[in-house]
């Protein structure tokens, strides 16, 4: 059946860094506005290289071109990885929400990005179909960026399901509700430690990326530097949220400890950070980092300090 074009789903993402001063106890004393404001041009988070950038291509719902099958709403079936597969699902002319699902093998170690042309919301399972995530709501046409897709932490080769909830886009010419789903999996390498004493060192300026698996364990980083000031920049991208603890530690200075969280949106101010961390006096100061998934949340990270 010939069927008209419905939409055409386009999912750019784009990591870009703000720099972000945080309140500080009186252990490590806040930084002046001008000592901030000189810092504009320094070394962003993801300066030396993009945590992830990755485009969905344009992907037309008029079975010609952009996708490799179509499926009915509410079957389970295997979905091709990459921008020039995914699949089209054909809801007929059934108008309410259908959970349709599909097995899933990313090819890599890190993040995997899912998108869907309607709206609706999107769920990861593990292999015996029981959930990592919450459902996160999608919606290819919408003008909020973020709302276009979502992103899950996961392991290269695994089996996954994802559950496509949705009603699909009604298209008068053809009379029937369709979607279409693409996703693509990024590797994010970066060592980590598994606990605070056996942390991974972290070099001066360098960026290093990490991911988080739904309900996976915390992973740890320290940095040692002699001075008076540490600065901490944090990038990241979830389907909901990343929680990173920050503790330092300096001769003569009460330890510091701080929990913030890095949220899933389109406002660099909640998914960046920059900590600021001072002393009255050069000093040795120690830093340890530990992120995690806050609940059942994944996706990915970095982290660099100067």
């Amino acid at each position: 059946m010939k069927r008209n074009k419905l939409f055409v789903m386009l999912l750019a993402f784009v990591m870009t860094a703000s720099m972000m001063l945080t309140g500080l106890t009186s252990v490590f004393a806040d930084a002046s506005p001008a000592a901030e404001d000189s810092m504009v041009s320094d070394s962003r988070l993801l300066s030396s290289g993009r945590l992830m950038e990755n485009r969905f291509h344009a992907m037309k719902c008029d079975g010609t071109s952009g996708v490799a099958a179509y499926v009915s709403a509410g079957s389970t079936s295997f979905l091709k990885e990459g921008t020039e597969n995914g699949a089209v699902i054909d809801h007929g002319n059934v108008s309410g929400v259908q959970n349709t699902w599909f097995r899933i093998k990313p090819s890599r170690t890190g993040v995997m990005i899912i998108s869907q042309g309607a709206s609706g919301h999107i769920r990861l399972y593990d292999s015996r179909k029981r959930a990592l995530s919450d459902d996160i709501y999608v919606n290819g046409d919408s003008t909020v960026g973020y709302m276009r897709y979502t992103v899950f932490g996961v392991k290269a080769n695994a089996t996954y399901y994802v559950r496509i909830s949705s009603a699909g886009v009604y298209s008068s010419g053809s009379g029937v509700y369709m979607n279409a789903v693409k996703y693509e999996s990024r590797a994010v390498p970066g060592s980590y430690g598994k606990s605070a004493s056996r942390a991974s060192r972290l070099a001066r300026n360098k960026v290093r990326n990490g991911y988080i698996l739904s309900k996976g364990s915390p992973k740890y980083y320290r940095f040692t530097k002699k001075g008076k000031s540490v600065k901490i920049y944090l990038d990241s991208m979830t389907d909901k949220r990343i929680q990173v603890t920050v503790t330092a530690r300096a001769k003569g200075c009460r330890t510091y400890n701080r929990t913030i969280s890095l949220y899933n949106s389109d406002n660099a101010d909640d998914t960046s950070k920059r900590l600021t961390l001072t002393t009255d006096k050069s000093r040795t100061i120690h830093v340890t980092i530990r992120v995690k998934g806050y609940g059942n949340s994944s996706g990915a990270y970095s982290v660099k300090c100067v």
